[in-house]
């Protein structure tokens, strides 16, 4: 088992190595670009991998493109603003009298009263049942501690 892990070792090392290797040879190379740039020659950053911030082109326009874009928009916009007004013009005037609501409902004093009635004669029987479910309760009890 010692020589598997041995051998295992002695492979990482190597590879270790190698990796190092090629990490110093970078720095190297990155090195002396940083020190033509110092002393103001051109530098390749081709080999950088390093994106430049605002690298991407931006698309210009020359004045007369903008021009023409701008007078094809405000057609669109006139072209679009004709329709609605058409559209506009062909709906049916709202007739000379406007639509009546229709009447709230409300309830009648009678009726509140039958309502209230119903409910204090519901509250009623519920308390009733409730008291008649407890005094069997209540006798038990006394029976108990007497």
């Amino acid at each position: 088992m010692s020589v598997n892990v041995t051998e295992t070792l002695n492979a990482a090392l190597g590879s270790y190595g190698l990796m190092k290797q090629l990490i110093q040879d970078r720095i190297n190379e990155l090195t002396r670009e940083l020190r033509n740039a110092e002393n103001g020659q051109n530098v390749s950053l081709a080999g950088a991998n390093i994106q430049q911030e605002g690298s991407h082109k931006q698309r210009k326009f020359t004045a007369a493109a903008r021009r023409k874009m701008a007078k094809s928009q405000q057609l669109r916009h006139a072209k679009r603003r004709e329709a609605q007004a058409a559209a506009n013009q062909e709906a049916p005037m709202p007739a000379s009298t406007p639509a009546r609501k229709p009447n709230k409902r409300r309830l009648s004093a009678a009726g509140r009263r039958a309502i209230s009635a119903a409910t204090k004669k519901r509250w009623a029987e519920f308390h009733a049942q409730k008291a008649a479910a407890a005094a069997p309760k209540a006798r038990t009890q006394k029976a108990q501690t007497a």
